[in-house]
């Protein structure tokens, strides 16, 4: 028979605990290191609407407390030194008892995220919240072993002390067994809080230089480009007080260029402004008397004027300045025309950021005041990093490439891009116009979501822009500086280097003509000196012979004698040097012939590099189409294996399943037959091939992949096309390359505008085959460049493709254009390629 104890016992409600030991887990997951404690503790204070926060470390600090445990229900107490203190003080609006308990001693409570959601800023400041986890507090954890909080929320009145000891919170407890010490405070003539972590974690680590990188990382993370302008921390370790600003005016002033992004509601603007410096070539560079004569002679209105013909930098627009940033260039583009990740319900929001790109040589810094080794060590500590803050605090410490700077720098076509050794600069977010880019919970980065993507794409195009107009100014300034020093040397304008070699070998082809000629004038002449030679000494014979001979007529023949022997000396030696350089111009049409055989070899290995990569492009076409049909031959597969186990193996829905998987690998036969043509022997095979039917042929194996991406393909066909003599697999891809160009823009275009038409339209017209889209069209800055390698207008275009088109149809004498109509846009959209050529 059960007691009464034991009835008891079970009824007694069950109650759900959380184990002390848990927070500590929470401090060590959340709160990465002492750096991240004290900037969530910067944030409180910065939230109580104080105008400064003040952080001291004394490591040479002792305090004796009273412990005080509970064991079996009673208190249990003991004495224990503590050595070392971290004390955060700001002169905010303090907390009162019942703040105190339902926010600091409530773990992951916080009033601030609702007050944020409510459009509530600070009384004092207008700020707004930037704390909203709750877990501030538990920085403290990281810094030392107790935790004492000392605030006074209205001045001239009584404060309150609590305190409590971060290693009670160990396994076996719950955390309403912590003791919690209380104590009334004395009136201050001022609100505030006073937090203090004493009994420091790692007192060598804090009296070790090692501790300046708390220092620097606070100073990087809490509004170093002034974006708080009311708000002021300072840091005081062991009585010295440590410099928090790392990116002073002056220094930012030494940038050689300075780049600004503005993102809108519409369009993204990235605006510019370089220095003549980065353009300046090395003193041992033979541009550089051009440069100094040509651009440094006239600020760079000249290059700035050959800068803005460039046909790659039409998007740009440039102007001059008398300033030390003698340029200035704006560029804008909208959201529809840029990526599908930035359709409306992804947008993050409106924000701004700015990039300092830094030239560490001595003469584009100011170096009056500090040594050029203080100047670049000042430089390289602010540079590699251009970070994220929303309103003012830093969001994450790790990657500093997170943009991906290195990456571009060492691409083929980023020689001039930003160096992550060069730059500083910042991204401003705030939480009203960002809502959606949510911060993970330990401050370190923001969640994977549609709008971390959208702003991600939008930070690369800023990347991107700026990079894609250093890379070409800086190009167009050596191609300019070359043509100043033809143009100084009376060479014509557009004096190639093929032009030259030719001219080289005309030169040599000269002299071989010339060398009979220096021959038989080098006879003649050395003839007429020796002819000339014997009339003067038979003259001075008869002159000597004659009895009435004249002395004074002896001595000019003697004389005219010894001239005409010194300039036969110096004539025979000059016609000896100029027949050596003749016959030496001479041999060297060897030298010529070879240099223009490996000009046209090396253009031949071009031709075939380009081949190369068509061979790639499509392989990778195939590969991207091979795996959506893989992966739906799977579904149907799965489908028929459900029907199976659900009805048995006669049943209608199975037959039409397994037709399903039937059709799917018939189209990925006819995919994969596609890569048979791009072998090499076979890509030399020429056919007699119908346009309208390789078009038709095209059609059915495109129709419904399209389909399934929701665009539609149409076909135009007026019946009256030829047959041209062609290779099969390049004139597939001549055809698919147009197309899936067209497929990308109705894609990003789609994503913007889903309720009008997305459709590709392919005409087929004698030996002409047009083909157009209902996207946008091509931007007017693209229209002379379309075809050019690298040129393109894609999220993560190569910029081959149109290229490559371009290059396969003139192998056969063939043309495509960018036809001049325009569409509902007013762009240009439809592209023309001419088989005419290659008619049978």
């Amino acid at each position: 028979m059960a007691t009464t104890s034991e009835k008891e016992k079970k009824t007694d409600p069950l109650k759900l605990k959380i184990d002390a030991h848990v927070i500590q887990q929470l401090g060590a997951e959340l709160i990465s290191g002492p750096d991240i404690a004290l900037v969530e503790l910067i944030k409180n204070s910065h939230d109580a609407d104080a105008s400064f926060c003040y952080i001291e470390v004394d490591t040479g600090y002792t305090e004796t407390v009273e412990h005080i445990t509970m064991v079996e229900g009673k208190e249990v107490k003991e004495k224990k030194v503590y050595k070392g203190r971290i004390s955060v003080k700001d002169n905010g609006h303090g907390m009162n008892r019942n703040r105190i308990d339902r926010s600091w001693l409530t773990v992951s409570y916080s009033e601030k995220k609702a007050a944020k959601e409510q459009g509530v800023v600070t009384k004092k400041y207008d700020r707004t919240l930037v704390g909203d986890k709750g877990l501030g507090r538990l920085g403290s954890m990281q810094l030392g072993s107790l935790c004492r909080i000392s605030t006074h929320d209205q001045a001239n009145q009584p404060g309150i002390a609590v305190s409590f000891n971060w290693d009670d919170f160990s396994h076996g407890k719950t955390i309403d067994t912590i003791h919690i010490e209380e104590k009334t405070l004395v009136p201050k003539p001022s609100s505030g809080t006073t937090i203090e972590a004493i009994g420091l974690r790692d007192v060598d680590f804090w009296e070790s230089q090692e501790s300046n990188s708390v220092k620097n990382k606070i100073a990087s993370m809490v509004s170093p480009h002034g974006q708080i302008s009311d708000f002021k921390t300072f840091y005081v370790c062991n009585g010295v007080n440590e410099e928090l600003e790392v990116v002073s005016n002056k220094l930012l002033e030494q940038a050689s260029s300075i780049f600004d992004f503005e993102v809108t509601e519409a369009e993204a603007i990235v605006k510019g402004k370089i220095d003549l410096l980065p353009y300046k070539p090395k003193s041992t560079d033979d541009r550089r008397s051009p440069f100094d004569n040509h651009v440094l002679s006239d600020n760079g209105i000249a290059l700035l004027d050959y800068i803005k013909k460039q046909p790659r930098l039409q998007d740009y627009e440039c102007t001059h300045s008398e300033s030390k940033y003698f340029l200035n260039f704006e560029h804008r583009i909208s959201f529809d025309e840029l990526s599908t990740a930035l359709i409306t319900e992804s947008f993050p929001g409106i924000f701004k950021a700015k990039i300092f790109n830094f030239v560490l040589d001595k003469e584009a810094l100011n170096v009056e005041e500090i040594s050029l080794k203080a100047m670049r060590e000042s430089i390289k500590a602010i540079s590699g990093d251009i970070s994220v803050y929303r309103d003012g605090f830093k969001v994450g410490s790790g990657d500093k490439d997170w943009l991906g700077l290195s990456k571009d720098m060492t691409s083929g076509a980023g020689a001039y891009s930003l160096r992550p050794a060069n730059v500083t600069g910042y991204v401003n977010l705030s939480w009203y116009d960002n809502k959606l880019l949510i911060e993970k919970s330990d401050r370190e980065s923001f969640v994977d979501n549609p709008q971390y993507r959208a702003f991600y794409v939008l930070c690369r195009h800023f990347i991107e822009t700026v990079n894609h107009f250093l890379n070409n100014s800086r190009r167009s300034t050596h191609k300019f500086l070359d043509e100043m020093i033809l143009e100084d040397a009376g060479k014509p304008k557009g004096y190639s280097a093929k032009q030259a070699t030719v001219e080289l070998d005309n030169i040599v082809k000269k002299s071989i003509k010339l060398q009979p000629k220096v021959t038989k004038s080098t006879s003649r002449i050395q003839k007429t000196f020796t002819e000339k030679r014997a009339e003067i000494d038979k003259a001075i014979d008869e002159n000597q012979q004659d009895m009435f001979s004249d002395p004074i007529l002896a001595e000019k023949l003697a004389s005219i004698k010894d001239l005409v022997t010194s300039l036969e000396s110096e004539v025979n030696s000059s016609l000896k040097q100029y027949k050596a350089f003749t016959d030496d111009l001479a041999s060297h049409i060897h030298s010529t012939t070879k240099v223009i055989g490996e000009i046209k070899s090396y253009e031949n290995q071009i031709k075939n590099f380009y081949d190369h990569v068509a061979i790639g492009l499509s392989a990778q076409t195939l590969a991207h189409e091979a795996n959506e049909q893989i992966r739906n031959t799977r579904l149907h597969l799965n489908a028929a294996k459900k029907r199976v186990e659900d009805l048995g193996i006669k049943d209608v829905p199975l037959t039409k399943e397994l037709n399903g998987i039937r059709g799917d690998t018939q189209v990925l036969s006819k995919a994969i037959s596609s890569l048979n043509p791009l072998v090499k022997a076979q890509r030399q095979v020429m056919e007699e091939i119908s346009i309208s039917d390789f078009v038709h042929d095209y059609f059915e194996l495109r129709e419904s992949y399209f389909s399934s991406k929701g665009l539609e393909i149409k076909l135009d066909d007026k019946k009256n096309s030829k047959s041209v003599s062609y290779n099969r697999g390049k004139l597939y891809q001549i055809i698919d390359n147009i197309v899936r160009n067209s497929e990308h823009w109705l894609t990003v275009y789609k994503a913007h505008y889903p309720q009008d038409e997305h459709s590709i339209t392919i005409s087929v017209d004698n030996s002409i085959i047009t083909i157009w889209d209902s996207a946008k069209g091509v931007r007017p800055a693209l229209e002379d460049v379309l075809f050019d390698m690298f040129a393109s207008d894609k999220e993560y275009g190569q910029g081959l493709g149109l290229y490559i088109v371009q290059t396969l149809l003139k192998e056969r004498g063939c043309s495509i254009k960018l036809l001049e109509e325009r569409n509902k846009f007013g762009r240009r959209y439809k592209f023309e390629v001419n088989l005419i050529e290659a008619l049978v």
